[in-house]
C-alpha cells in the first residue's frame, strides 16, 4: 500500500532554513489599503477579472454601497451602488466575468431578490429570485456557468436546501440538500468543478466538510476542517486550494487562525496566523495566487484588508510499508512543487528524492529549491503484524494427530512455522486436548407395557445400547436390561338407562353413554383392567311450532281447544320407553278499538281522514291489521262549524265626502268587506254598499255689479231651479233690492 503525505513548513521554520526572507517564500499576510467604505461587518465580496469587489453589510446601519479594489494600484474606487434595499447577511459569487448578490435582510424582512453587477457597465440588473425561501447567512459560490446558495436561516430556523442559478435561462433549479446539518452562518467555495460547504451554525458551531459533485448531485463528507469548531468565518480558493480562517465559537471566542484545504489527499494544514486583528463576519476572495480578507468584527466594526501569499515550495513523501514484520524492504520517494532543481536531505543523511531498503519508523526529509525556499515533510514506515493463527483440536484417547513434526497423543500446544501467500512467515499453533470414552451400564427397567429407552419405545423383553457422545467428542456407550409383565383386559355386561337416569359402574353412578374401567393390579403389578359400555337412550322433548291467534279465537292443541295464552303440553313414550315430551307456545294475540283525535272545520272545507276527503259532520271508521295480524279499528268524530255573510246599512254620501266602513275612510262607491272570526275560528263575514251622490253644477243670472239706490229690485234666476238665494243684505226670496242702501253686498246662490 502507497500513503502521500504532506505537510507544509510553518512560518519559523521557513525563517530559520532559507536563504530567502519570509516574503520571497510565501505563507504571509501583507496588509493592504484599507476597504474604501466604512468599517462594517457581514459585507459581500468576490473577484472579476482581476479586481475585487466587496458591498453591502452593517455598521450601526444597512449598507448598500459597493466598491473595487485595483491589486496594482492597491487602491478602492466606489462603483454604482447595489441595486436591492440596503440589507446584511447576504451571497455573492462571480460567474463569467459579472458578479452576483442575493438573499440576506434589513430590519423588515428576509430577502430573496437576486441581482447581476456588469462591470464595463457599471449597473446593476435585477434577475429572478432566488427560488428557495427568503433568508440570510447562506452560503454562495459558483462552478462553471451556475451559481449555487444553500443552507442559512429564516424566521422558522435553520435551513439545508440547496438550489442552482443558471445564467442562461435565468431560472433556478433545487438539487440535492446539503449533506450536513441545517445550519447557517457556514463557509462555501469551489474547487476544480466541485463545491465544499463547512463549519457553520446548527445551535453549536460546527466543523465538518462537505464536497458537492454536479454530475452526480450528491453530497460526500470529508475530513474535517481540523481547526477548532467556528461559525461565521472567510474562504478562498487559491491553485487548487481551499482556505478557511477567522470566525468564532461559544459567543466569545473570537479566531485568527487560518486552514489549507488538500483536495487530493483530502487533509487540512494550518497556514499563517492572518497578521491583523482576530475577528468575524469578515469578507474573504482570492484573485490570481492571493488571497484577501477585510471588514468584519471584534467589539468595533472592521476595515483593514490584508493579503495572503501561500508557500512557494510543498513537498509530498509516498512511501511502500513493509512486506513483512521485521522486513527491511520499505521505501520513501518525496516530490517537490517550487522552482527546480531541489536539493534533499534526509534524517538517514540521504540526498536522493528518494530512499530504500527502510524499516519500520519515521523518516524526515529537507527539500531546498534553487530560490533557496526550503521545507521539512516526514513520513511512517509502517510494518505489518506477524501473522498468527491458533486453533484448538481435540482426540479421544488411544487416537493420535501429527503436529510440530510428529505425531502426537497427549494433551499440550503444538507449533509449526509456515509460510504465508505473501511469502512471510506464518506461526500456527494447536492446543491439543485428549479426552476420555466410557462405558455405562444404566439401571435395568420392568415393565407392563412399553418403555423408551434411548429415544426409543420398547415392548419387549432385552438388553438395549446407545452410543453417545462425550463433551470432548469421543465415544459414551450407555446399555439398559428390560423386563417386559403381561396385562389383563376384561369386558363386562353392557347397561342400558334412560337420559336423567343413572347407574352403578364399579362404584360410581353414571349418567353418560361411554365405556367405563376399573384398573386392578395383577401379582406382578400390571394392569387387569375391567370394562362396562354403558348405553344413555334419549328422552325427548320437542317444541312443536308456536301458534298465535286473536283475541276472541281457539286453537285445537294435543285434543283441546285453547283460547288463552300459555304452553301446553303432551307426554308420549319413545321406541326405547323414554319420555317423549311435546310442548307448544300459544300466544293470544289483542284486538283494538282506538278513538284517534277529533276533527274540526269549517263548513265549505274538507279534512282528510282516513284516506277520504270528508265535508260534513259525523264519525269515521277504519279497520287495520295489527302486526300479529289481529283487528285495529280506529275512529274519527269531525265536526263542522258554520261560516257568515252579515249585510251592514248601505250608506250613501255626497261626492267629495268620505264615510268610515270598517276603520277605512271611503269615498268611491262600491260593496266593502270585513273578514272576522267566530268563536269557533269560522269565517264571519261583513259587507257594507256606499253610494256617493254627484253635485250639480249651480249658476245664476239677473243681478249687475253696480245699482243706484232709487233703482228697482230686479229679479235673480238660479240653475238648476229650486234652491235659495242668500247674501250680507239686499236679497229677498228671488230678487235683490238696491234700496237697502248704498254698501257692497255678496249674493249667494245655494243648490241641495
Amino acid at each position: 500500500m502507497q500513503t502521500t503525505i504532506r505537510l507544509f513548513s510553518i512560518g519559523i521554520l521557513v525563517f530559520l532554513l532559507c536563504s530567502k526572507s519570509i516574503a520571497q517564500c510565501g505563507n504571509f499576510w501583507t496588509q493592504k489599503a484599507d476597504f474604501g467604505g466604512t468599517a462594517r461587518e457581514e459585507a459581500v465580496g468576490f473577484a472579476i477579472g482581476g479586481k475585487g469587489y466587496i458591498g453591502t453589510g452593517f455598521d450601526g446601519t444597512f449598507k448598500k454601497d459597493f466598491w473595487e479594489y485595483d491589486t496594482t494600484s492597491n487602491t478602492w474606487a466606489q462603483k454604482a451602488d447595489f441595486g436591492g434595499v440596503a440589507r446584511w447577511k447576504a451571497v455573492g459569487f462571480d460567474i463569467g466575468g459579472k458578479g452576483y448578490i442575493g438573499t440576506g435582510s434589513d430590519s423588515s424582512a428576509y430577502k430573496k431578490d437576486f441581482w447581476e453587477y456588469d462591470t464595463a457597465s457599471n449597473a446593476w440588473t435585477q434577475k429572478t429570485n432566488f427560488g428557495g425561501l427568503a433568508r440570510y447567512d447562506a452560503v454562495g459560490f459558483s462552478i462553471g456557468s451556475k451559481g449555487y446558495i444553500g443552507t442559512g436561516w429564516y424566521s422558522l430556523g435553520f435551513l439545508k436546501d440547496f438550489w442552482e442559478y443558471d445564467t442562461a435561462s435565468n431560472a433556478w433549479t433545487q438539487k440535492t440538500n446539503f449533506g450536513g446539518t441545517a445550519r447557517a452562518e457556514a463557509v462555501g467555495f469551489a474547487i476544480g468543478g466541485r463545491g465544499y460547504i463547512g463549519t457553520g451554525l446548527d445551535g453549536s458551531s460546527k466543523k465538518d466538510f462537505w464536497e458537492y459533485d454536479t454530475t452526480s448531485n450528491a453530497w460526500t463528507q470529508k475530513a474535517d476542517l481540523s481547526g477548532s469548531v467556528r461559525r461565521s468565518a472567510v474562504g478562498f480558493v487559491i491553485g487548487g486550494k481551499g482556505y478557511i480562517g477567522t470566525g468564532f465559537y461559544g459567543n466569545v471566542v473570537v479566531k485568527k487562525d487560518f486552514w489549507e484545504y488538500d483536495r487530493a489527499s483530502n487533509s487540512w494544514t494550518q497556514i499563517a496566523d492572518l497578521t491583523g486583528a482576530k475577528r468575524l463576519r469578515a469578507v474573504g476572495f482570492s484573485i490570481g495566487r492571493s488571497g484577501y480578507v477585510g471588514t468584519g468584527v471584534d467589539g468595533p466594526y472592521k476595515k483593514d484588508f490584508w493579503e495572503y501569499r501561500p508557500p512557494l515550495l510543498s513537498a509530498y513523501i509516498t512511501v511502500t510499508n513493509l512486506t513483512c514484520s521485521g522486513g527491511n524492504d520499505g521505501t520513501a520517494i518525496t516530490s517537490a512543487t517550487g522552482t527546480p532543481p531541489y536539493t534533499y536531505l534526509w534524517s538517514t543523511s540521504d540526498t536522493t528524492d528518494s530512499i530504500g531498503g527502510l524499516t519500520a519508523g519515521t523518516y524526515t526529509v529537507l527539500v531546498t529549491d534553487s530560490q533557496g525556499c526550503s521545507v521539512n515533510d516526514s513520513a511512517n514506515i509502517i510494518e505489518p503484524p506477524v501473522i498468527q493463527s491458533s486453533v484448538a483440536d481435540t482426540i479421544c484417547d488411544n487416537d493420535s494427530i501429527f503436529l510440530q513434526g510428529a505425531y502426537q497423543n497427549t494433551t499440550g500446544t503444538y507449533y509449526d512455522t509456515l509460510t504465508a501467500i505473501n511469502g512471510c512467515d506464518s506461526i500456527h499453533s494447536t492446543v491439543l486436548s485428549v479426552n476420555s470414552s466410557y462405558s455405562i451400564s444404566d439401571s435395568p427397567i420392568d415393565i407392563c407395557d412399553s418403555a423408551l429407552i434411548y429415544g426409543i419405545y420398547r415392548t419387549t423383553s432385552g438388553t438395549y445400547y446407545d452410543s453417545l457422545s462425550t463433551n470432548g467428542g469421543c465415544d459414551s456407550v450407555h446399555s439398559t436390561v428390560l423386563s417386559v409383565n403381561p396385562t389383563y383386559s376384561i369386558s363386562d355386561s353392557s347397561k342400558t338407562i334412560c337420559n336423567g337416569d343413572s347407574s352403578l359402574i364399579y362404584g360410581t353412578f353414571r349418567t353418560t353413554s361411554g365405556t367405563y374401567f376399573d384398573s386392578l393390579s395383577t401379582v406382578a403389578g400390571c394392569d387387569s383392567v375391567h370394562s362396562t359400555m354403558l348405553f344413555v337412550s334419549p328422552i325427548y322433548s320437542i317444541n312443536d311450532s308456536a301458534i298465535s291467534i286473536c283475541d276472541g279465537d281457539s286453537s285445537l292443541i294435543y285434543g283441546t281447544y285453547r283460547t288463552t295464552s300459555g304452553s301446553y303440553y303432551d307426554s308420549l313414550s319413545s321406541i326405547d320407553g323414554c319420555d317423549s315430551v311435546h310442548s307448544t307456545v300459544l300466544s293470544v294475540n289483542p284486538t283494538y278499538s282506538i278513538s284517534d283525535s277529533s276533527k274540526t272545520i269549517c263548513n265549505g272545507d274538507i279534512s282528510l281522514i282516513y284516506g277520504t276527503f270528508r265535508t260534513t259532520s259525523g264519525t269515521y271508521f277504519d279497520s287495520l291489521s295489527t302486526i300479529d295480524g289481529c283487528d285495529s279499528v280506529h275512529s274519527t268524530v269531525l265536526s263542522v262549524n258554520p261560516t257568515y255573510s252579515i249585510s251592514d246599512s248601505s250608506k250613501t254620501i255626497c261626492n267629495g265626502d268620505s264615510s268610515l266602513i270598517y276603520g277605512t275612510y271611503r269615498t268611491t262607491s262600491g260593496t266593502y268587506f270585513d273578514s272576522l272570526s267566530t268563536v269557533a275560528g269560522c269565517d264571519s263575514v261583513h259587507f257594507t254598499m256606499l253610494s256617493v251622490d254627484l253635485l250639480p253644477s249651480v249658476s245664476f243670472s239677473g243681478l249687475d255689479s253696480a245699482y243706484c239706490s232709487t233703482d228697482a229690485g230686479v229679479i235673480l234666476t238660479g240653475v238648476p231651479s229650486g234652491g235659495i238665494f242668500s247674501g250680507t243684505g239686499g236679497v229677498a226670496g228671488n230678487k235683490f233690492y238696491p234700496a237697502t242702501g248704498i254698501d257692497m253686498y255678496l249674493v249667494t246662490y245655494s243648490y241641495t
